[in-house]
């Protein structure tokens, strides 16, 4: 729920639907040459600015620009050590101070940096589990709660070293 009251389902396999405060279908995206990179939708979020932005596995993120109703894909590039960590995005979060967040299958956690489309990653040294992040919170200290596919772990940003959660 966008902060128009706009709702925006992504689904795995029909991209993402976008429907009014009333419950109406407004559009419906597809994968196409001025469209999303992909139908299989994991994650949307709209940013402050009002952009969205759409996790897709296998197409990488796209960004839709709301003031110009166009989209820029970002994809994973085994050349560029600053693209996005892979092209399945697993989740997207946008802290409080406005940085976008995007974890990725095998591709572990990374930060967009503002006005590029450049990403500063976060390598995981807990093990290779620990790089595959579903869910992403940020907690009141402004540490990462990480929900990831050996455990669940915290990511402490600014000393950037991840703790894994153990029952006490």
């Amino acid at each position: 729920l966008d902060d128009q009251g706009i709702l925006w389902l992504g689904t795995y396999n029909g991209g993402v639907n976008v429907v009014s405060p009333v419950g109406q279908r407004i559009r419906l995206w597809r994968a196409g040459p001025k469209g999303l990179s992909d139908e299989h939708i994991t994650a949307v979020v709209e940013d402050r600015r009002g952009d969205v932005w759409i996790g897709t596995d296998g197409g990488g993120l796209n960004r839709w620009q709301r003031k110009t109703g166009r989209f820029t894909v970002m994809r994973h590039d085994p050349r560029n050590p600053a693209s996005l960590g892979s092209d399945a995005v697993l989740a997207l979060l946008e802290d409080r101070h406005g940085d976008l967040w995007v974890s990725t299958w095998a591709g572990g956690l990374s930060r967009l940096e503002r006005g590029t489309e450049r990403f500063r990653h976060f390598p995981n040294p807990l093990g290779p589990g620990f790089n595959s992040i579903y869910r992403m919170i940020e907690d009141g200290e402004r540490n990462l709660l990480l929900g990831t596919h050996a455990g669940a772990a915290v990511f402490d940003r600014r000393t950037g070293v991840f703790t894994p959660l153990s029952e006490k």
